[in-house]
């Protein structure tokens, strides 16, 4: 039988890598109270055919291309923690987990995990509106992604909890506090670019 998950049963977490490309052993995964992951994975495989024929030869791996988008509550508890890898003069890198899975989170089973590593923002926006909470929109690119069925061995998971509501964010102009905005909104471009080098691997 074919295995779907619902949105209660997904999970996103992050971790900052200290060796670009290379997960940390025993991670302290963090996470975010996201309202959609949107995981991407574009193997470019090459389809080869003979001459005068339809029918495939061989198929081999070509370019890979990793990417997630996710939307989420930016979390009280630590609201620019994960916003602040947006600015790209940092220089750092995430390793990011997509994880699904049935039952409860701390007896998860059937679980299936994409692990994206050397992950960079390439771009973000946060907005707010009257009535409204603080939310922010990633679109993050990576060089590779790894699939497996179990939480990161040696790791632990932490949600970030809690809200900003919109009474409490303000709008400052050229110094000058501005009372008269019913909604904001920001964007930020990276623009990185994925190049494809020539290895056997990532």
């Amino acid at each position: 039988m074919v295995e779907t998950y619902s949105a209660d049963q997904e999970r996103i977490y992050y971790i900052p890598e200290t060796v670009k490309g290379t997960t940390p052993t025993n991670p302290a995964m963090l996470g975010v109270p996201h309202e959609l992951v949107n995981p991407g994975f574009t193997p470019g495989n090459l389809l080869l055919r003979s001459g005068g024929s339809y029918d495939l030869f061989a198929i081999k791996k070509g370019t890979r291309v990793p990417s997630l988008k996710v939307s989420y509550i930016v979390p009280s508890a630590a609201p620019i923690d994960l916003l602040q890898y947006a600015k790209i003069d940092l220089d750092k890198t995430l390793s990011v987990q997509a994880i699904y899975y049935k039952g409860s989170w701390a007896e998860a089973t059937d679980v299936l995990s994409l692990l994206y590593s050397y992950m960079r923002i390439g771009k973000a926006n946060v907005s707010c509106e009257i009535d409204d909470v603080l939310k922010a929109s990633l679109e993050m690119v990576g060089q590779n992604v790894t699939t497996g069925t179990a939480k990161l061995s040696g790791a632990t998971y932490t949600d970030y909890a809690g809200a900003v509501a919109f009474n409490e964010t303000d709008v400052t102009i050229g110094g000058s506090l501005n009372d008269r905005v019913v909604g904001w909104k920001f964007d930020i471009n990276n623009n990185p670019k994925q190049v494809p080098v020539i290895r056997s691997t990532n």
